[in-house]
This record gives structure tokens, C-alpha cells and sequence, in this order.
């Protein structure tokens, strides 16, 4: 009986399959590693510009921080919400 595939011609093609799954995933690794680099500038960057917006709000608004906890005071900080006059979010 033949054999549909002479051993030799396996082997061969087995290998090009090999050497290109090796390139793809040499080249996918370097690709993760670059979205991970880009993750952590980014990160880093919306790091900063919340410090930055906090500093900003701050300066521009000194007393936010404790008008928005005589608010929270006010309206409460619970299931009460719902009961309060004052909080006009749909129930």
C-alpha cells in the first residue's frame, strides 16, 4: 500500500509549520509587550491629570471638600435617599 506522504515530506512541512509558529508568536509577544508599555503610559497619564483636575478643583474651589460632605449631610448617605425631599434623583 502507498503511503500517502513520504516521511521525509512530513517531517519537512511539519517543520516550516514549526519555524512559523515560532515567528508568530515571537511577533505576538512583542506585541503584548507593547500594549503593556502603553497601558502603564496611560495609566499613568490619567494618574496624573486626575491629580492635576483634584489640585484644580481644589484651588478654584478650596471648601469643595467639605461642601460635598454638608451635602452628603444633608441629602444622606443611605437608603434614606429616597425619602428625602431634597434629593431630585428618580426613585
Amino acid at each position: 500500500m502507498k503511503q500517502p506522504y513520504n516521511p521525509e515530506e512530513l517531517t519537512e512541512r511539519v517543520d516550516r509549520i514549526e519555524e512559523g509558529l515560532t515567528k508568530f508568536y515571537d511577533v505576538l509577544g512583542g506585541y503584548i509587550t507593547t500594549l503593556e508599555k502603553y497601558v502603564l503610559a496611560v495609566d499613568r497619564d490619567l494618574a496624573d491629570a486626575r491629580d492635576r483636575i483634584k489640585n484644580l478643583e481644589l484651588t478654584v474651589f478650596p471648601n469643595l471638600a467639605q461642601d460635598i460632605k454638608q451635602v452628603r449631610d444633608i441629602i444622606g448617605d443611605g437608603g434614606d435617599k429616597s425619602e428625602n425631599p431634597l434629593d431630585k434623583r428618580p426613585r
